[in-house]
């Protein structure tokens, strides 16, 4: 449940992060107040886009020189979303109306929240199945000193290799996954493997409860 909390907080902060990005400017829906022309409004649009480009720029220097997942996926996401406000303002400069612009604007948004959600919870998985395979290492070397001790070992054995095997499949999962793809079943893709890490986190546990039950 704590894994899962975080990972929900770091999406919540993208997803604050992605509203300020595209910016409030013709993200809502028009209230009663007058409409400005299109010109004003196409100005304005890509005034924001330039503000937040600026600000992705910002958070990129911030992440030159850092390593590991989280960071090449942050890496990969604000490069996107850079491309991403680029077309948006050659679209809103194209655009013949007002609702047009608001589209675009609302297509853009989907898109990179799309993107921001699935680069975000591969980085944590990615972690994750490193985290945890650290863990299986120590379980081996546990169980090892065990069965040297004369102790029975085999449930904590069956447990070790179910949590090998569930590592491996979301490894392997996460392989076949392009991470700047939002279609073909992405998402669900990086979930399986996200779950799948998680289910060998308890047979680690269970490893290690059954090493100390016989022990004890």
């Amino acid at each position: 449940m704590r894994t899962l909390r975080k990972t929900m907080t770091v999406l919540s902060l993208v997803a604050v992060l992605v509203l300020a990005t595209l910016g409030t400017a013709v993200a809502a829906e028009p209230d009663p107040a007058p409409t400005p022309d299109l010109e004003e409004l196409k100005a304005r649009v890509i005034a924001q886009a330039d503000v937040r480009i600026a600000g992705f720029e910002d958070r990129l220097d911030d992440l030159a020189g850092r390593e590991g997942p989280m960071a090449d996926q942050l890496t990969a996401l604000f490069t996107q979303g850079i491309a991403d406000l680029e077309r948006l303002k050659v679209g809103v400069a194209a655009a013949a109306t007002a609702p047009e612009v608001r589209g675009l604007v609302r297509d853009t948004l989907v898109e990179f929240t799309a993107h921001a959600r699935i680069r975000i919870l591969y980085a944590h998985t990615e972690n994750d199945i490193a985290k945890f395979g650290h863990r299986l290492d120590q379980l081996g070397a546990a169980i090892a000193r065990a069965a040297e001790a004369g102790f029975d070992t085999t449930a904590a054995e069956a447990a070790a290799e179910a949590a090998r095997a569930d590592l491996a499949f979301a490894a392997a999962t996460l392989d076949g996954v392009d991470p700047g793809a939002i279609g073909d079943g992405t998402l669900a893709q990086v979930q399986a493997a996200h779950r799948t890490a998680h289910a060998a986190q308890w047979h680690i546990r269970d490893g290690f409860q059954s090493l100390a039950a016989g022990i004890l």
